[in-house]
């Protein structure tokens, strides 16, 4: 049995196609293969795994309220599981330096 490891999330809102904040991202500081730092990994609702450039992280994305992205992070949680990784979240506020 492998030692579990905490997957660093960062939980953020980005708009809609209405402008309107209603999108809850996570992003994956530990999840990219920039190695300059350009990109961060990132995961949207319904498996949606991608990269999102650093600039859309700071200026175009917001803390979340409450609990806006409580669903998304139950959903990650649960893919982990299903894929037999037993590995908690641990959830940042910001980018770590």
């Amino acid at each position: 049995m492998k030692p579990t490891t905490a997957i660093r999330v960062i939980p953020r809102m980005e708009r809609d196609s209405a402008g309107n904040w209603t999108a809850p991202v996570l992003f994956l500081p530990d999840s990219t293969d920039d190695r300059v730092g350009r990109f961060i990994g990132c995961y949207s609702h319904i498996g949606q795994h991608s990269e999102a450039c650093m600039t859309y992280y700071r200026y175009c994305t917001r803390p979340p309220k409450g609990d806006e992205c409580a669903d998304l992070l139950r959903e990650y949680a649960q893919l982990g599981r299903a894929a037999g990784e037993n590995d908690p979240l641990k959830i940042l506020r910001r980018m770590p330096s």
